[in-house]
């Protein structure tokens, strides 16, 4: 071949402009939830333009949405002609990430962002094939005040699950948050540690992002799933959940803390604490 290869090359003056949003991009270290790596990161944003470099401009976003989406687009090409499932996993999960990030802060066509969303849940669903927890789905029903709530309740993997009750911890997104990447990432230090997760979406989050308005009284939500999970889905014990900027009644936000298994997570003492099935136990 006499055709020279042309390196991956991203001018300076995008990390500049970017600031705090490029850090946020590999967030945290996820094993299941969607993350990007730096390879995809370099091929995203090769020959970006530097004339347009105002992160406060739709245009800027705009061009930015276009390369992360045709970065998942690739993937889901990878996915479909991947023969094994860990082929497939691995570029199902790469594709969610990107798919994330192309509409991480685009607003200009809010249908083309819902179908972003879409199409990022649909790879991190996919992605999780060739992993060793288990996703449950489930959705509280509409009330006159606010649409379904879809919900996940996320098992550990089987051999680091406890005997009995399998404690479980609620997780609340922060604004109109996509339920699968950050929160998810978050999720994955319990799961880990042999707790269940229970993620959701709320009213104008996730999936429901221009959907419905925010609610900012997230709390009603998080009631009904517990009085849910304790009627519907034995065995999993939520004596506690966890509130990640979970706005005040009073529409100010609290801030994020996490809450210490020995202080506000009293599993074995709760009285609303379940017994696991054996059957779900052998299983």
């Amino acid at each position: 071949m006499t055709e020279s290869v042309r390196p991956v090359r991203v001018a300076t003056e995008i990390y500049d402009a970017l600031g705090y949003l490029g850090t946020r991009l590999l967030f945290l270290n996820a094993r299941y939830a969607p993350q990007v790596q730096w390879g995809d990161i370099a091929l995203a944003l090769d020959g970006f333009p530097t004339d347009n470099l105002d992160i406060g401009a739709s245009a800027f976003w705009d061009d930015w949405r276009a390369r992360w989406t045709a970065r998942a687009d690739g993937y889901i090409t990878i996915a479909d002609l991947s023969t094994t499932v860990a082929g497939r996993t691995r570029a199902l999960r790469s594709a969610a990430a990107c798919y994330h990030w192309a509409e991480f802060m685009y607003f200009d066509d809010p249908a083309l962002k819902l179908q972003l969303r879409q199409q990022l849940r649909s790879a991190f669903l996919g992605s999780l094939e060739g992993a060793d927890i288990e996703l449950i789905q489930a959705e509280l029903p509409a009330t006159a005040d606010r649409p379904g709530v879809p919900y996940w309740i996320v098992l550990p993997p089987t051999r680091l699950r406890p005997d009995g009750a399998l404690p479980a911890v609620i997780l609340s997104n922060g604004l109109d948050s996509m339920t699968d990447v950050e929160i998810m990432s978050l999720a994955e230090a319990y799961l880990e540690r042999g707790i269940a997760a229970v993620l959701f979406d709320g009213p104008g989050q996730g999936i429901q992002a221009g959907q419905a308005p925010v609610l900012i009284e997230m709390e009603t939500v998080v009631a009904e799933l517990v009085r849910r999970l304790a009627a519907e889905h034995p065995g999993i014990d939520t004596s506690g959940h966890q509130l990640r900027r979970l706005p005040r009644p009073s529409g100010r936000t609290q801030p994020w803390q996490p809450l210490p298994v020995r202080g506000q997570l009293r599993w074995r003492s709760a009285p609303c604490r379940l017994r696991w099935p054996a059957t779900a136990a052998e299983g």
